[in-house]
């Protein structure tokens, strides 16, 4: 079982992830319209794919806490990871006409990456000590 200090190690991690991926999106919205354009493509819809269940899988297998308190955000973010990382190999047809649906849908975008901040950002208060 991982200790505290691995919870809060990941909580750091993940946030400054999360916040950086975040911010990149606000201030280079034009970019990331064609980051989500590229996603149309089999092979780099396959690779994002592998490396996202990847990191989803040793974040599972390292960390799978089930509590009712933070932690369980980051157990998660594992999970999501997994499934996202498995839909997109398993069923990259599908996962394409998602991002055809969604692609033009501004608020979307805005809103999606508007919550993946504050849980960023709660994830790291919590992990730097600023709240508990």
């Amino acid at each position: 079982m991982a200790t505290f200090d691995t919870s809060l190690l990941l909580a750091r991690v993940w946030g400054i992830f999360i916040i950086i991926v975040c911010l990149g999106f606000f201030a280079n919205r034009t970019l990331y319209k064609n980051i989500i354009e590229d996603f149309k493509k089999p092979g780099l819809l396959y690779l994002s794919g592998f490396f996202t269940l990847i990191i989803g899988l040793l974040s599972v297998l390292y960390y799978n806490i089930w509590t009712a308190d933070w932690r369980v955000i980051i157990t998660l973010l594992g999970w999501i990871a997994c499934l996202k990382g498995s839909i997109r190999i398993l069923f990259p047809e599908f996962v394409i006409r998602m991002i055809s649906r969604v692609e033009h849908r501004k608020m979307f975008y805005v809103i999606s990456f508007t919550l993946s901040c504050m849980v960023g950002l709660y994830l790291f208060l919590i992990g730097f000590g600023f709240i508990e």
